[in-house]
């Protein structure tokens, strides 16, 4: 029998140090573990006083949706201006973008040209990313004041509970009574699937004879901001290591550019004619760059997020820039995910190009030695372009299934037509010496007088600065002055054959012609009359196409836009030969409370307008028939709620113009959030595709009207 004890208490001893070794490891990874892995600590309290604990936990819920509303609105900030980060209305020239003048969000560059744009040799790149998580100073028994998501949630929660809590005077007529006893102190961890916000505010409650201590306060809110960060840190990351903004822009560079007026430079291409010589002026070639960015930026895609769509053509070459209009997803997880990418037309962007001058023109050669002569041009464009680029990341389940957006900013960086790097080096700097032919002691031809006059009101116009070019170079000769009530500049030119000459004056519309020049020889050019600009004020109001008993149909009535909606109208005036190409841009939202300034000259115009209303869209998830197909619920945001296209010309002349005050125009508006979210259908989604066809069906209608 005592053998027997003797066996039991061996065990029971073995027993122990097992218990005693699990023990001590449990300690010690409950030491060294993350702390996602602990959760928040319950205190019981007593059923009477729940009411106050359920209270602060739901004003805890709501501080804390707040803050990672904020954070998802700026890039994964709070307040960018708490940390110094600034913005101004050139995006290329900030640490944050606007997105629009009207609007106070602001959004952080995750990756940015921090040098000025003309930077050579030594260009710097930054990047405003915060941590997701919040650590621990070395040596210190509190958090660093850091930028890190979860330490702004921690401060967001800190300074503006108090404001929902109320001072708890809703339960005071009930009878309770909260007395603090300790400042408000949180923590928030962003687990693998939610973000849990622990608070910890010591206070003692009490109702009628019933009291007690509570500390401890938590809520845990649905949103995977850990896997929306690493999906934005993975787009950022294939920015800096493989450009895909830039190489998207020079494809896109490529594909619309040609030795064509109305296309866009080229970045190499060459002719043999004598034909005269094709040119191209800045501020035209900026305003169709940025018309291209508008368009294709938001054909850009990340692989395996729920609105990913495999795009197939026929066309080989189609099919290759449109496949590296995907981004890859490096195997991560992403199906619950949706990327969007934007760049809107009122954000300018940085553009240069090798010229000395406005006008974009070729180097040309010739050479009559051969029976016939022969003239070569040579276009060689290089491009210098920045721009923002904004990624909308959104998650239909966050919140439950109300959905969150988390935005953050891009900005693509390209000089001498390739990706910036930091040791970029200009190739179009100009020379130390002089240019032999703006030599003012080479001006070798006759007298040339030139006269200007004011279009519409034949009067003279003086200050109009006079330039020459010749191939790629390009002199400031002079401008007119007053001499016998007439606006006057007679001077000797340098000696081109096919030069241009150019006049210029700012608000007036500038002209171009070609003027060959000869050693000696004497010129009396015609009066050379300017368009002056005028600024008219505009408004535009919005007439809907409607669904009524299944089919879309076009109301007539002219509505004012809402708060939330805002419009951007292109007007490209349609110049004839040697007049400055022009165009002009302006914005209207609903929520102004005065008409915005155009700023236009008389001409032809081809008029584009876009609508976008700046609110969620929900088409909900469908199921079809025939065939047995699941159509996934779609959410846009913003959403792109209409406009119009007319390319055939709007004519408005210097009487017409000049004559009236404002003008009123018109955009189709595609009514699909008018249509109860139940009811909405994919196949509404085909409206929006219409605007040209509308624009055309309904011209009549949608003309501006000048008042």
């Amino acid at each position: 029998m005592l053998k027997k004890r003797g066996q039991i208490s061996v065990f029971i001893i073995i027993g122990i140090i097992i218990l005693l070794v699990f023990g001590l490891a449990f300690y010690i990874k409950s030491r060294t573990s993350r702390t996602e892995e602990i959760g928040p600590i319950v205190e019981k309290v007593p059923t009477q006083l729940y009411p106050i604990k359920l209270f602060i936990e739901q004003c805890i819920d709501k501080t804390a949706t707040d803050a990672i509303t904020l954070i998802g609105e700026s890039g994964g900030y709070t307040d960018i201006s708490e940390f110094g980060i600034t913005h101004t209305a050139d995006p290329t020239t900030s640490q944050a973008v606007e997105f629009s003048p009207e609007s106070s969000m602001n959004i952080a560059y995750w990756w940015y040209l921090k040098s000025s744009n003309d930077c050579s040799g030594n260009c710097e790149f930054s990047s405003e990313m915060p941590d997701l998580k919040s650590e621990m100073k070395k040596g210190s028994e509190r958090p660093v004041m850091d930028s890190s998501i979860e330490s702004q949630i921690d401060r967001y929660v800190n300074n503006n509970l108090n404001e929902c809590l109320n001072d708890f005077r809703d339960f005071e007529e009930q009878g309770f009574s909260v007395r603090e006893l300790g400042k408000i102190t949180t923590t928030t961890t962003i687990r693998n699937d939610d973000v849990l916000v622990s608070v910890n505010y010591p206070m003692q409650i009490t109702k009628g004879k019933t009291k007690s201590k509570v500390s401890n306060f938590f809520t845990t809110i649905p949103v995977n901001l850990k896997n929306i960060y690493e999906l934005a840190f993975m787009i950022t990351s294939d920015e800096i290591n493989y450009k895909f903004l830039e190489r998207n822009t020079l494809n896109l560079i490529a594909g619309f550019s040609e030795i064509d007026s109305g296309k866009l430079p080229p970045m190499a291409g060459s002719k043999f004619e004598l034909s005269s010589p094709v040119y191209w002026t800045k501020p035209t070639v900026k305003t169709k760059l940025e018309a291209m960015l508008m368009s294709y930026v938001p054909l850009l895609q990340v692989e395996d997020t729920f609105n990913y769509k495999k795009r197939m053509f026929d066309d080989s070459i189609k099919q290759r820039i449109y496949s590296q209009m995907d981004i890859p997803s490096y195997g991560g997880s992403y199906k619950k995910l949706g990327v969007d990418f934007i760049y809107l037309g009122w954000w300018p962007i940085y553009f240069d190009i090798n010229t000395k001058s406005g006008i974009i023109m070729p180097e040309s050669a010739s050479t009559n030695l051969l029976p016939l002569p022969i003239a070569i041009q040579r276009y060689n464009f290089l491009y210098d372009i920045s721009y923002p680029a904004i990624i909308t990341i959104n998650s239909p389940e966050a919140f439950h299934s109300k959905g969150y957006s988390f935005r953050f900013a891009l900005e693509a960086n390209i000089r001498n037509n390739e990706a910036l790097n930091s040791s970029f080096v200009s190739l179009k700097g100009e020379s130390d010496e002089a240019s032999m032919f703006c030599d003012i002691n080479k001006r070798n031809s006759g007298n040339i007088k030139i006269t200007t006059a004011n279009a519409q009101t034949n009067e003279a116009l003086e200050s109009v600065m006079v330039y020459y070019s010749c191939g790629d170079e390009s002199c400031f000769i002079g401008e007119t002055k007053i001499k016998n009530n007439k606006a006057v500049l007679e001077t000797k030119f340098p000696i081109c054959a096919g030069g241009v000459i150019t006049f210029s004056k700012p608000d007036f519309l500038g002209y171009s012609e070609f003027l060959s020049t000869e050693l000696d020889k004497e010129i009396a050019l015609p009066l050379k009359k300017l368009e002056p600009f005028v600024y008219k004020n505009i408004e535009i109001k919005k007439k809907r196409m409607i669904k009524v008993d299944g089919k879309w149909i076009f109301d007539n009535t002219p509505l004012r836009l809402s708060t939330n909606e805002q419009a951007i109208l292109t007007l490209e005036r349609i110049g004839r030969n040697g007049e400055e190409e022009f165009s002009t841009a302006a914005q209207y939202t609903g929520s102004q409370d005065k008409p915005s300034e155009l700023r236009i000259v008389p001409g032809e115009y081809k008029l584009n307008i876009q609508v976008i209303l700046n609110e969620k869209v929900i088409i909900p998830k469908e199921v079809k028939l025939i065939p047995p197909t699941i159509l996934p619920k779609v959410e846009l945001n913003p959403f792109p709620a209409g406009g119009i296209i007319f390319d055939e010309a709007i004519p408005w002349n210097t009487g017409s113009i000049t004559n009236y005050g404002n003008i009123e125009f018109y955009s189709l508006y595609i009514d699909l959030p008018g249509i109860p979210e139940n009811k909405r259908k994919h196949d509404d989604m085909d409206e929006m595709s219409k605007t040209e066809e509308y624009s055309k069906n309904y011209r009549t209608s949608l003309e501006p009207v000048l008042r």
